[in-house]
């Protein structure tokens, strides 16, 4: 599993690095591609890959991605990297749903999610088993790009609003984003009001946080001991100098 998991690792790296070096790689996404490494950055491979299904009455298409998250990564070196094993149910998986109209934009939906389910093991012996991240998808980009060979480089961009529920929501904040890259059996051909999929698509999940972060953080509960705790030393020191 540490090798499988250093593998998906350099192959997504790989992947960015490639993208990071293309000239047109910044344009049109949300984020910028080449820009600093966000944490935490939750990386997913195989799986069932990208459907999306066009209805011509509605003029709208569904998007779905369903991979296989394999690691979480809160820094820059091999001990901030933990597996995400199947959890107790047997799920490990990542899944992503957003409405497109036929051009590819954005439309609100309440059918739009994404969630995250595994089992991780923090140093410390937490465990993290279950539902780990869900939230909503609030805006969508599309870069696609027809390289000089006739093959395509897509790359698609989703911003995550989470709404607290799963084990990591704590640790990711309100805030993400989710970056895919198509990797084999890419069916999309830059049009909307087609159906299409991609066989094998890897991502990443990234938070907020420009600089590694501690895992697992402190629980709310143990934090407001920890500021109990303080408040009491504050008092005692105030005490004794008084005396």
């Amino acid at each position: 599993m540490h090798r499988m998991r250093r593998y998906f690792a350099l192959t997504s790296l790989m992947a960015l690095l490639a993208l990071s070096s293309a000239p047109k790689a910044e344009a049109g996404l949300l984020q910028p591609s080449n820009g600093p490494q966000k944490y935490p950055d939750i990386i997913a491979n195989l799986g069932k890959g990208v459907s999306y299904t066009y209805d011509p009455t509605s003029q709208r298409g569904a998007f779905h991605l369903k991979n296989t998250a394999y690691v979480l990564v809160t820094g820059n070196s091999a001990s901030d990297e933990f597996d995400i094993d199947p959890a107790t149910n047997g799920g490990r998986y990542q899944t992503l749903h957003v409405t497109l109209d036929k051009n590819g934009n954005f439309v609100d939906n309440p059918a739009n999610l994404y969630e995250l389910h595994g089992k991780v093991t923090a140093d410390d012996g937490t465990v993290f088993d279950g539902l780990l991240l869900k939230g909503k998808p609030v805006a969508f980009s599309t870069l696609d790009t027809l390289e000089s060979d006739g093959s395509r480089t897509t790359q698609f961009q989703a911003s995550l609003k989470l709404t607290g529920e799963g084990f990591l929501s704590s640790y990711y904040g309100p805030d993400s984003y989710i970056h895919l890259i198509a990797e084999t059996g890419n069916g999309f051909a830059g049009a909307w009001d087609k159906d299409f999929k991609i066989a094998k698509v890897s991502s990443n999940t990234h938070g907020p946080n420009v600089d590694p972060q501690p895992f697992p953080i402190p629980e709310p509960t143990s934090l407001v001991l920890l500021a109990v705790s303080g408040m009491g030393l504050v008092y005692r020191n105030r005490k004794r100098l008084a005396k």
